[in-house]
């Protein structure tokens, strides 16, 4: 069974993910034997002897070593680029640093696609470069994409992974990116941004007041609340919105959002517009990704991957302005 991780949040995720195959593995067009003696043969074919064969049934061996890099620590946060190709085949996609930034996931959370990618990336150290060839139970299983990836692929992928970070090295550097987005803006000045300086509480959540409310009248636990709000990344861009006629509305504190946008509403009054910044611990953290990117939105409507995976990176603090329009 495949599955990535889902974390509830604000992009309309009320109802969530679905498995998409039976536990055995088995492909409607071979079975993982069958498969498992085609990537023998090839393996035999390009003389490889290097090559090992994991549990999960994918096959690893590497192309360059480096027996001094930095080695993973579990939950530890990845950066690779890579190439993709059907066994004995077609290129599917090849990204390096010409396309941008590496890609950045969490390892061994659930949260990378294909699933044999995140069990292969396990094995590796800082500044190798290895390939793995999944089995299409562990890689797209029977979906096909163009002409580009046939249904029931055996995938070969080679990977070159550029850094290990740990999860709190990520979270330190949201950190001081927050605090500089402040600054910039000038959020801690009334006189440039009014009504309030900002609050800070020790969850990592930041707060500031734009425009009063109601005094005293705050959202209780299992108020159905009616908001209007625009998402957006430290670079200002958006990625999601609520406008008037098309609230967001739904029970305050009974985990159907995001934990920081929670935490936030519980801080707004009926009325008001507020700012709350949060680090990606109280948001999307790991998010979902998808190799190649292409191919996320084939993957959301399969239900594999949430729909957040097509709006919010790994590792994104967010700032929502919000107007609490009723609370009911």
């Amino acid at each position: 069974m495949i599955k990535l991780m889902v974390r509830i949040g604000v992009l309309g995720l009320f109802v969530f993910l679905l498995s998409c195959k039976n536990d055995d593995g088995d492909t409607p067009s071979g079975s993982n034997t069958e498969q498992d003696s085609l990537i023998v043969a090839y393996l035999a074919d390009s003389a490889i002897t290097t090559a090992q064969r994991d549990t999960s049934g994918i096959y690893y061996y590497p192309i360059t070593l480096n027996p001094g890099g930095t080695t993973q620590a579990s939950g530890d946060v990845l950066s690779f680029y890579y190439n993709v190709s059907v066994l004995g085949g077609q290129l599917i996609d090849d990204y390096d640093e010409l396309d941008g930034d590496p890609i950045r996931v969490r390892q061994g959370v659930s949260a990378i696609y294909p699933v044999g990618l995140d069990v292969g990336l396990s094995f590796m150290r800082e500044g190798e470069e290895y390939s793995f060839i999944l089995p299409s139970a562990q890689a797209y299983e029977d979906f096909s994409f163009s002409t580009l990836i046939p249904e029931n692929s055996i995938i070969l992928f080679n990977v070159r992974l550029i850094t290990i970070e740990s999860e709190q090295d990520i979270l330190n550097q949201e950190s001081l990116d927050i605090n500089q987005y402040i600054f910039e803006a000038k959020l801690d000045s009334v006189d440039q941004v009014p009504l309030d300086s900002i609050e800070r509480f020790p969850s990592g959540l930041i707060y500031k007041r734009l425009a009063a409310g109601v005094a005293g009248e705050l959202p209780q636990s299992g108020d159905v609340l009616e908001v209007v709000y625009q998402g957006r990344f430290l670079d200002s861009t958006v990625f999601d919105t609520k406008t008037g006629g098309n609230e967001l509305v739904y029970a305050y504190s009974t985990g159907l959002v995001l934990p920081g946008f929670d935490l936030g509403m519980g801080l707004i009054e009926r009325g008001e517009r507020a700012l709350i910044i949060f680090p990606s611990l109280l948001g999307y953290r790991e998010s979902a990704v998808v190799v190649p990117s292409f191919l996320t939105d084939e993957m959301i409507e399969r239900q594999i991957v949430p729909t957040y995976a097509a709006k919010v990176p790994a590792y994104r603090p967010l700032i929502f302005e919000i107007t609490l329009n009723a609370i009911n």
